[in-house]
């Protein structure tokens, strides 16, 4: 809640009512009930919570970290599809599974903000980093007269990476 006060306070106060957070509420449940007492909670701070599954948030975080992390740095020396992935110089071949889950986690973000944004006309959508790097295509697909906005926390990867990716075309 410290980011959204931060935010809140950096937006005019006419605009204020018509902010929206989404993100992942740090909790995990299948329960409608408890995902309804949840929802109402944090929609008393402009928050919309996006319930996904522990093993995808797990197999996110680790896809991000042991591959996206390295890659958006730079650090990734490929050697076809295995690659460095620590310090201890150890190999792994691309998770394929793990590249999965990571396009679910997207389509789960895109569809809970396709679902907010349906009943707005003017909405400025602002997705950040490279745990969301596929939502801003999901959701040009879903909602193609949305505007939205991505922001990189990290430079973006050279051509020689990039080229290097098993799904750069994804």
């Amino acid at each position: 809640f410290k980011v959204v006060s931060m935010m809140a306070r950096a937006v005019p106060d006419d605009l204020k009512n018509n902010l929206r957070f989404v993100g992942q509420p740090g909790v995990f449940t299948t329960d409608p009930d408890e995902q309804r007492k949840i929802t109402e909670l944090l929609a008393q701070h402009n928050c919309i919570p996006v319930f996904i599954d522990e093993k995808v948030v797990t197999e996110t975080l680790e896809f991000c970290h042991r591959f996206l992390w390295p890659v958006m740095h730079n650090m990734k020396v490929f050697d076809d599809v295995t690659m460095s992935i620590d310090q201890e110089n150890t190999h792994q071949k691309f998770n394929e599974a793990q590249w999965k889950t990571y396009q679910v986690f997207n389509r789960t973000y895109a569809e809970v903000v396709e679902a907010c944004i349906a009943q707005a006309k003017h909405t400025l959508i602002w997705i950040h980093d490279f745990y969301l790097l596929l939502t801003p295509r999901a959701l040009k697909l879903r909602c193609p007269t949305a505007s939205i906005g991505f922001f990189l926390h990290s430079a973006f990867p050279s051509s020689e990476v990039m080229r290097c990716i098993p799904t750069r075309e994804e």
